[in-house]
């Protein structure tokens, strides 16, 4: 399994520098990709057709970390007989009744992409970023596994039946969290020390 994370250069350099750290300690490999001028959901399609040497492709915002090894272990071991595996978004503003994997932590099995006929990740006019991959899947019949929050610091939006569900600095399941909004010099502060407890733990 490989792990990919995007960002431009307008983001305070700190964020990349800390997630970094983060996987360091717990002895995993990211690959970090600045990719200035391209959206999210096109790299996401560039990397899935172009990955030749792993099955499972797990794609993580910049402002996401793992709590602990086996939070990415679970990826592989879930993911590896086709299912997608990540944390629950739901597009508050195009259908609060729709969850699916975000993309600031999904991971996909490449075969099963390549099968149900290469689906974007590209924000469609029904669909934020990585969620028409939700709907191909279920739509096909193919399991679909989400990480629901467990704790979130700021509430900003819904998720299915549960209002104000995520938002600002979310916790999924005590296995990764996710900043969201990492511009704000509070929000990077936030995640600093969410960096820091993994690294001092």
């Amino acid at each position: 399994m490989k792990i990919h994370s995007m960002y431009w250069g307008n983001i305070d350099p700190r964020i990349p520098e800390y997630q970094k750290k983060v996987f360091d300690k717990l002895g995993l490999k990211v690959i970090q990709h600045r990719m200035d001028g391209v959206d999210h959901g096109t790299w996401m399609d560039w990397i899935l057709h172009n990955e030749k040497e792993e099955d499972v492709v797990l794609f993580m915002d910049i402002d996401c970390i793992p709590l602990l090894k086996t939070a990415i272990d679970f990826v592989e071991y879930l993911c590896k007989d086709g299912s997608l595996y990540g944390a629950a978004g739901c597009a508050n503003h195009i259908d609060k009744n729709r969850d699916y994997a975000g993309a600031w932590f999904v991971g996909v099995n490449v075969n099963t992409w390549n099968k149900l006929g290469r689906p974007t990740c590209r924000a469609l006019s029904i669909s934020d970023v990585a969620q028409n991959l939700t709907d191909c899947w279920r739509d096909n019949g193919v399991v679909v596994t989400l990480i629901y929050p467990n704790k979130v610091e700021i509430p900003k939006w819904d998720l299915p039946g549960v209002p104000n569900g995520y938002g600002i600095g979310t916790t999924y399941g005590n296995l990764c969290y996710h900043l969201f909004e990492s511009r704000s010099n509070e929000n990077i502060e936030r995640f600093i020390k969410k960096c820091e407890e993994v690294l001092n733990d």
